[in-house]
């Protein structure tokens, strides 16, 4: 469904869709806008960060907007992804060590009460 947002804004301001097809709407836009004189006209969006979800046809540089001109993903945001991995790792190594645990203690237990089953502790000497 469409937004409310683009069905109530003036025709042709903002548009929603398909990704490829609204990338060839902008550059067919910034086309016409280069052939009415508008010179620095482009599309602000289509490659910035490996392509935004919002994209904008502007008639002059990013920077007059208010928008970076060549965006970066903050050194944190990096971080933290890298972070959520570790995460993840160590709460995997915690279960597996959680089982082995569990396996080895029964092991041990079923070994001392079960009878006609002796366990022997070895010491350094064997």
């Amino acid at each position: 469904m469409e937004p409310a947002c683009v069905k109530t804004c003036p025709p042709g301001a903002l548009q929603y869709g398909d990704r490829t097809a609204l990338v060839a709407a902008g550059k067919e836009r910034v086309s016409s806008l280069k052939q009415m004189g508008w010179s620095a006209a482009n599309l602000y969006g289509e490659s910035e960060l490996s392509g935004l979800h919002v994209m904008y046809v502007l008639d002059d540089s990013p920077g007059i907007y208010g928008l970076p001109a060549d965006p970066e993903v903050p050194a944190p945001v990096m971080v933290r992804d890298v972070l959520k991995w570790v995460g993840v790792g160590a709460a995997i190594a915690m279960v597996v060590g959680f089982v082995l645990n569990f396996v080895v203690a029964r092991e041990v237990k079923m070994t001392v009460e079960l009878p006609g089953k002796e366990y022997v502790r070895k010491n350094k000497y064997g």
